[in-house]
């Protein structure tokens, strides 16, 4: 199966949602219908603009705590950091035995080797590896 770089899948959504699939299939020789569908369900389910729009407006927040999948929090993450609001992310990862032993919720946060299930499972948002995340999570995954 190939493997599309999130950019890559961000563009594709963008010309769906603008133009439609048949300009898709042309343009990108992206023949999976129902490959372009998940990521445009992908996309919207992380739809920042909401957030953006009332910050923008004069909301004043102090903190943002993010829960919900990897990819929402990493653009949640990405947003307010440019406004410098402290963001909070409750990470998720696999967890076997929850001491830590097993490795599996393994988490890098700012550097530094954390586990969800002991040092967290929540995070400085600006300080976690999202894309290491999203890419051992890929490894349970069919």
């Amino acid at each position: 199966m190939t493997k599309y770089s999130f950019e890559f899948n961000l563009k594709v959504v963008n010309v769906y949602l603008s133009g439609g699939y048949r300009f898709l299939t042309e343009k990108y020789h992206v023949k999976d219908r129902k490959k372009i569908h998940h990521w445009v369900n992908t996309y919207k389910e992380f739809d920042t603009d909401m957030l953006k729009q009332c910050i923008d407006e004069g909301a004043d927040y102090d903190l943002v705590i993010a829960i919900g999948s990897i990819i929402m929090m990493k653009m949640v993450s990405q947003l307010t950091k440019t406004y410098g609001i402290k963001t909070i992310v409750s990470m998720n990862p696999v967890m076997v035995d929850g001491t830590g032993m097993c490795g599996g919720c393994r988490v890098t946060v700012d550097g530094k080797i954390k586990f969800a299930c002991v040092d967290g499972p929540d995070f400085d948002g600006h300080q976690v590896d999202f894309d290491e995340a999203m890419r051992r999570q890929a490894m349970y995954q069919q």
